[in-house]
């Protein structure tokens, strides 16, 4: 191996460009139409986040299916009365049909026709609506009420949106900033790697010197 092919694999592995995989997260936004009971407030928002992560760095021209689910919050009522419920949708598979799309601008263009889960027991689930128990069911599929979080779906505790037919359509969502695809130089190789390359170049130095010394 020569001092110049030593030296080009030697830039060429600490130079090395990664892209890095991020989280994105759809947002629907209504308001509250029943129940009356409390906690809930007729006529605050209701707020549905789906957090998702396909491995890519970017919001353009991207497709979300089940698999990239990773969480889904339902957040109801201004505060001080806000209640924030989360699921993880890796603990708690959903049913999906379609998927989340996006196109050249970022902008949504598709998104599921249904959307559905259950959690019980409360696992992944967390929440601080004092009304609930450990059980849950939740849906986006424009018609159903979108949360029931007592054991049986008691209707009492069922959170219905004013407008749940707009959460079919992928004009009511939003993506938050258009992220276009970037990518990183990171080193891949610790210290000691590059010190071995050093130590390397010098064994090569010094036989290409004593070779020459040889030769003459």
């Amino acid at each position: 191996m020569s001092k110049k092919l030593a030296l080009f694999f030697m830039g060429l592995a600490c130079t090395t460009s990664a892209a890095w995989a991020a989280p994105f997260t759809a947002t629907w936004v209504d308001t509250l139409s029943s129940p009356s009971t409390s906690p809930y407030v007729i006529g605050e928002p209701v707020v549905v986040e789906v957090t998702f992560d396909n491995g890519g760095n970017s919001t353009v021209s991207q497709t979300w299916g089940v698999d990239d689910l990773l969480s889904i919050t339902y957040i109801f009522n201004n505060a001080p009365n806000t209640i924030t419920t989360s699921f993880d949708l890796v603990a708690n598979s959903p049913t999906m049909s379609g998927s989340f799309q996006t196109d050249g601008t970022g902008t949504l263009t598709a998104v599921p026709a249904s959307l559905n889960g259950t959690a019980t027991g409360g696992v992944g689930v967390t929440s601080d609506d004092p009304t609930g128990d450990q059980d849950f069911r939740w849906w986006i599929n424009g018609y159903n009420e979108v949360l029931v979080n007592d054991t049986g779906g008691s209707i009492s505790n069922a959170a219905f949106a004013a407008n749940v037919e707009t959460n079919l359509d992928a004009g009511a969502w939003s993506m938050g900033d258009v992220v276009v695809p970037e990518a990183r130089p990171v080193p891949i190789l610790s210290i000691w790697a590059i010190a071995v390359f050093a130590l390397l170049l010098l064994v090569l130095g010094l036989h290409k010197s004593a070779r020459g010394r040889r030769e003459s």
